[in-house]
């Protein structure tokens, strides 16, 4: 019913900007609705016929608007006219009696002829403001990812000119930075984003490392072959085929037209139900369809091991993919790894870890100094 109404309604629509009426919304300034077609509001068509021949002049937008306030104009919002909102009203081409609605050009009146309209615009885009380039961003590619290992704080972005006017750039833990209340110090962006990516490919993307994690990628794959979801809508199906049989039955021995039209309405809404179905389930055989090989996940995870660390979108790429969180200590970096189904790591997470990888293993962060990497 409803793809059917949907159907109608366009057809209609459609049907209503062949004819050329107007479709809606705000009217155009210099314009007016009647009888569901754009005519020409011919006070609102002067303001903007002495808008044109004041710029072919050489007269400036902001002295026009000006002007045409003066006069008494305002927009169709009941608004000063401005110069942004009067550089909008001549660049419309809806003033050249050209406006599109469907894919469907419709003709209305024109104000101003279309080598007019051109003329005026070429003008109006050579004495536009030129904007300066805007300054660079900063991207801070840990934002979100990195916390203080003393606290457990967020480590926001952070910056600082020197004596020279260099500017310099650096993480620090919020709490420090608000309330002066932990110890832990600024740590210098680039250098914490290059080595938490270089710490990755060294010692999670060693060529063993790749290859078993490949070969977990595929078996999981397989398991996952038959999915919650599909099993779900198979049983659903079953369900509805054993209805629709048991209605069949119903239909054959009901001797009434009530009963009758009440197995058919269900009979249609059964149906209904089972092309929504078996489309999701096509989706999901499809999907099935597209499987990788051991070979297609090491080639993913090889263009991380070969990338360029000195590359910020190398490196952003990686965090992004790979990277779970950070804690970050001053003699020492706590790394989680992004793994299926990864839950949040909380603060009293890394305590409990460090505490079990000292017990294990004693001397482990005096072998990894300045920085141990878990």
């Amino acid at each position: 019913y409803s793809r059917r109404l949907s159907k109608i309604t366009q057809r209609g629509l459609r049907e209503a900007a062949l004819k050329g009426f107007w479709m809606g919304g705000y009217t155009p300034f210099g314009y007016e609705v009647n009888d569901k077609n754009l005519i020409i509001c011919e006070s609102e068509a002067e303001a903007i016929r002495y808008a044109y021949n004041e710029i072919i002049n050489g007269i400036d937008l902001r002295s026009i608007a000006n002007e045409l306030t003066k006069r008494g104009y305002k927009t169709k919002r009941n608004k000063t006219i401005t110069t942004n909102n009067l550089r909008n009203i001549l660049s419309n081409t809806i003033i050249m009696g050209i406006r599109k609605y469907m894919n469907i050009e419709i003709k209305h009146p024109a104000i101003l002829s279309e080598e007019e309209f051109e003329r005026m615009n070429l003008i109006l885009n050579h004495t536009k403001k030129k904007v300066g380039k805007p300054p660079e961003v900063e991207h801070f590619l840990l934002s979100g990812k990195l916390f203080c290992g003393e606290c457990g704080a967020a480590m926001t972005g952070d910056s600082g000119t020197s004596r020279n006017g260099e500017k310099h750039y650096y993480y620090t833990c919020a709490e420090r930075k608000k309330k002066r209340n932990c110890k832990k110090k600024s740590e210098k962006k680039d250098f914490i984003e290059w080595y938490v990516c270089e710490q990755t490919v060294l010692h999670v993307l060693t060529d063993e490392n790749i290859k078993k994690i490949s070969k977990l990628v595929i078996e999981k794959q397989e398991e996952d072959k038959h999915t919650v979801e599909r099993k779900i809508i198979e049983k659903h199906l079953a369900d509805i085929e054993k209805e629709l049989d048991k209605l069949a039955d119903a239909f054959m021995k009901t001797p009434t037209d009530t009963f009758v039209k009440k197995i058919e309405k269900r009979c249609r809404e059964l149906e209904e139900q089972q092309e929504t179905l078996n489309t999701r389930l096509n989706e999901l055989k499809l999907a099935e369809d597209i499987r990788l090989t051991a070979k297609d996940v090491e080639g993913y995870l090889l263009s991380f091991k070969k990338g360029d660390l000195l590359d910020k979108s190398f490196r952003y790429r990686l965090i992004k993919a790979l990277i779970n969180c950070v804690y970050l200590y001053d003699d020492k970096v706590v790394i989680y790894f992004n793994l299926r189904d990864s839950k949040s790591i909380h603060y009293i997470d890394v305590i409990n870890d460090l505490e079990q990888i000292s017990t294990d293993n004693p001397d482990v962060f005096d072998k990894l100094k300045p920085w141990g990497v878990k």
